[in-house]
């Protein structure tokens, strides 16, 4: 199933570390602060696991997004960037939307192949990438991306983000937990 999304969808959030933020529920608790690979977590949850590529291209790193990630001036420039969106499905239903802010070089060097495959997939199989705390977002309606991946207004979304150092360079790769995926409904893994 191929849904059809705009480009960028961006994603507005107010970012928490986890201490500043309670989760009563210890199953979205335990997805959110999952440190392996999350592709993998949802592969063992599905049949089914495909990836859609809504979109990867520079010029659409939003300004936050870069300064988080460098402290040179001369790198917030949104074409210094590459920004990936991607939905992660489960048996065709979309479980995660994913927010990867990417710089250029490392772009060039090593994910420019990257298509329709996870970019879990490199970073988890590569010990030269060190993932760094979390920070966690609740998203209620009426935020934008709710409008953007016609989401109902009932739903509830939880988020994650982290980056990873590369050698010289940082890359945020941001994660928001979609009504149908398993961290609203507790499954037992196979």
């Amino acid at each position: 199933m191929n849904f059809n999304l705009p480009f960028p969808i961006d994603l507005e959030a107010q970012w928490l570390k986890p201490s500043e933020l309670s989760i009563a529920d210890p199953n979205i608790s335990d997805w959110l602060f999952h440190t392996e690979s999350l592709t993998e977590r949802l592969v063992a949850h599905t049949k089914r696991f495909t990836l859609q590529l809504i979109g990867e291209q520079s010029g659409f790193a939003q300004l936050h997004e870069m300064a988080l990630l460098s402290d040179d001036p001369q790198e917030l420039d949104p074409q210094s960037w590459i920004c990936r969106e991607v939905l992660l499905l489960g048996d065709n239903q979309p479980w995660v939307f994913a927010r990867s802010i990417i710089p250029a070089e490392l772009w060039q060097d090593s994910f420019n192949d990257l298509h329709t495959q996870p970019l879990g997939q490199r970073l988890f199989t590569d010990p030269r990438f060190q993932r760094q705390p979390f920070e966690v977002s609740h998203l209620l309606v009426p935020n934008p991306i709710f409008e953007k991946l016609s989401l109902g207004t009932d739903s509830e979304l939880w988020a994650r983000r982290s980056i990873f150092l590369f050698n010289q360079y940082k890359m945020l790769v941001c994660e928001v937990f979609l009504p149908d995926s398993p961290i609203f409904s507790p499954m037992i893994e196979k």
